[in-house]
């Protein structure tokens, strides 16, 4: 009987594992952004900016300054299910410009497909979003090897799990 039991628990973890692969993972209000939702359909706006100000010391001649050091915002979000998508400007310096912009498709369960001007998978931190990093700057050695703009235009396969 505790053997039959056993197995009836593994089979059931088995199956609510492999049905949560299929599905989009549904947000929650507690996400980042500003959500939309549908039945197969995912809209999400989302954004951040850092500022850096300066005050001199006493004796420094200097003026104290304040700046907006980056600013971003995305719109991201999936289409019918298989589709995801998202357009990501940023807003530096005085200037906008379009960061990434790219469709992926999630049609087979073992790869997924990019098309447009994305991330070049170079290493950890340039993965890693400028709002989650632990200091301001990346390292001065990923800035100085890693491909000009860590952005391309292209077409990426990805191999593994699309959930």
């Amino acid at each position: 009987m505790r053997y039959i039991h056993s197995l009836l628990s593994v089979l059931l973890a088995l199956t609510t594992t492999l049905t949560a692969q299929d599905t989009i993972r549904k947000p929650t209000p507690f996400d980042e952004g500003y959500l939309f939702i549908g039945t197969d359909d995912l809209l999400k706006f989302k954004g951040y900016a850092q500022a850096d100000f300066y005050l001199p010391g006493r004796e420094s001649p200097a003026l104290s300054e304040f700046a907006i050091r980056r600013a971003r915002l995305a719109v991201t979000g999936y289409f019918q299910r298989n589709f995801r998508y998202m357009l990501y400007g940023r807003f530096d310096g005085g200037s906008a410009e379009l960061n990434e912009a790219f469709v992926e498709s999630r049609h087979l369960p073992y790869a997924k497909i990019r098309i447009g001007q994305f991330r070049v998978p170079f290493s950890l931190s340039n993965l890693t979003s400028s709002s989650r990093l632990d200091l301001i700057n990346r390292p001065l050695v990923i800035d100085q090897f890693s491909p000009a703009g860590c952005r391309n235009y292209g077409v990426r396969k990805s191999l593994g799990r699309t959930d």
